[in-house]
């Protein structure tokens, strides 16, 4: 049986899993107690150690990969990093900016000191998102009043999707514009025939800076040249 599988049917992690799986193949009887050999504090030079490997960014960053290298209980390498400030987060991964990103990235930090951050409060961001209806009606529990132990809901069976675009600024929002179909560059284009007055009167005609993000239907939107007062940021 695939380690997948088992973790699903008894509730423990596959890395768990996999270290019990490890200890059997060594002879290991898991259900006995294993007492580790290893010491209670960490002196300076091990812990100067333990920190410079984590700055480095390098694989042997979890507790347990640490642990075993450095002969340390989980509790003191965990002490010993949240006294250096350090928090144990999920990874993200995400791609490699090429040269242009790079530049435009820092081109916008430089506006940004340069005008002290003034911009953000003349800026619309704007995005989008889809919501399926049973993701946020269809919960497994609810909270009930006092001595009632069941609540009973109609299952849906019809897996309704909407989806719903709208940007906010320093000076306000535009209004919520929800669509069913997945965006293209027609509907974008709808969307912003019919918000872009709003993104300008927000701010009485004088010039406002518009963001988004790089969704294949923002490209070819044309409708903001009929506002010069609107600026891509």
């Amino acid at each position: 049986m695939k380690l997948s599988r088992i973790s699903k049917i008894i509730g423990k992690s596959e890395s768990t899993l996999y270290d019990w799986k490890k200890k059997l193949e060594n002879g290991t009887n898991i259900l006995e107690h294993q007492s580790k050999k290893f010491s209670e504090k960490i002196d300076p030079k091990k812990k100067k150690a333990i920190v410079s490997a984590v700055q480095r960014g390098t694989a042997v960053t979890s507790l347990r990969k640490l642990s075993a290298k450095y002969k340390v209980s989980h509790t003191e390498i965990c002490s010993t990093l949240n006294e250096k400030g350090f928090q144990y987060v999920k990874k993200i991964e995400n791609d490699e900016l090429d040269s242009d990103e790079e530049e435009n990235r820092v081109g916008f930090c430089k506006d940004m000191l340069k005008y002290r951050g003034s911009k953000i409060k003349k800026t619309f961001f704007t995005d989008e998102m889809g919501i399926r209806l049973p993701d946020v009606s269809d919960t497994a529990k609810s909270w009930v009043n006092p001595g009632r132990k069941k609540i009973k809901t109609e299952k849906r069976v019809e897996d309704v999707k909407l989806n719903c675009w709208a940007g906010i600024s320093w000076n306000g929002a535009t209004s919520l514009h929800i669509f069913k179909t997945n965006l293209n560059n027609d509907i974008y284009q709808d969307i912003m025939e019919e918000r872009a007055m709003e993104i300008e009167d927000a701010y009485g005609g004088k010039k406002v800076y518009f963001v988004q993000d790089n969704h294949p239907a923002h490209n070819n939107v044309d409708i903001l040249d009929d506002f010069p007062n609107i600026e891509f940021f």
